[in-house]
């Protein structure tokens, strides 16, 4: 009796989650999953362009002109303002730029220990059980530490022998298909949200990034529009 009720609720959680027509708790994954996803990606792009020993030594190299020229009033003499302003001042600022661009916000810093806490405890799980289990087979009969990688047959061959199991799951790819293409837009929207609020990019800068990327999320997923009567 327990087993068929957590199947049913099971169940009726995936229509709410998956339904073609939309749903609250559809909305809020989407918009979640915007938020990490924007989150994560700032966080490997600061990375690789801010914190990585390549954009280090990039930045160096991009300030050390500005230095020299700083550091010598006849060499700084010997250059037109125009002239050093392009060529000396302009790409020594470009790494702080690109840092402050990529700085993370509160809310980044919130999702992502949010999601490190999430993985530690399903990882601990893993872990203490079937990982863990099954490197202990394996030492004690002298085969490889690396465990097998789980026979999923078996479950992919009742789904399939099981008419109505079968057919619920049918029922919903149309679903998986619609919170797909919302998730796709919700990321770009949430790069619009970025650009438009960002307090290093020009307006003019701000206003086309923010618009290529609704744009975009219209194209991915389009926004009823309501029509007057």
């Amino acid at each position: 009796r327990d087993g068929a009720g957590r199947t049913a609720a099971a169940q009726e959680f995936a229509k709410l989650l998956l339904d073609k027509e939309g749903s609250t708790l559809q909305d809020i994954l989407v918009e979640e999953v915007a938020k990490f996803g924007d989150a994560t990606t700032r966080s490997l792009l600061r990375q690789a362009f801010v914190e990585s020993a390549v954009a280090k030594a990039i930045a160096s190299s991009l300030r050390a002109p500005k230095d020299a020229v700083e550091r010598s009033e006849q060499l700084a003499s010997l250059l037109p303002e125009e002239i050093k302003k392009a060529i000396i001042d302009q790409p020594a600022l470009l790494p702080q730029l690109v840092d402050e661009l990529l700085h993370a916000t509160a809310e980044d810093e919130r999702i992502l220990t949010t999601a490190d806490e999430l993985r530690e405890v399903i990882g601990g799980r893993l872990d203490n059980t079937s990982l863990r289990s099954a490197m202990a087979q394996n030492l004690s009969d002298g085969a490889s530490i690396i465990p097998s990688t789980p026979d999923i047959t078996p479950a992919l061959r009742q789904i399939v022998s099981d008419t109505e199991t079968r057919d619920f799951v049918l029922e919903l790819l149309p679903g998986v298909s619609v919170l797909g293409r919302k998730v796709g837009a919700g990321l770009f929207r949430r790069a619009a949200y970025r650009a438009m609020n960002s307090p290093v990019l020009p307006e003019d800068a701000r206003k086309q990034l923010s618009d290529v990327n609704n744009r975009l999320a219209d194209v991915i997923d389009p926004k009823e529009e309501t029509v007057e009567q």
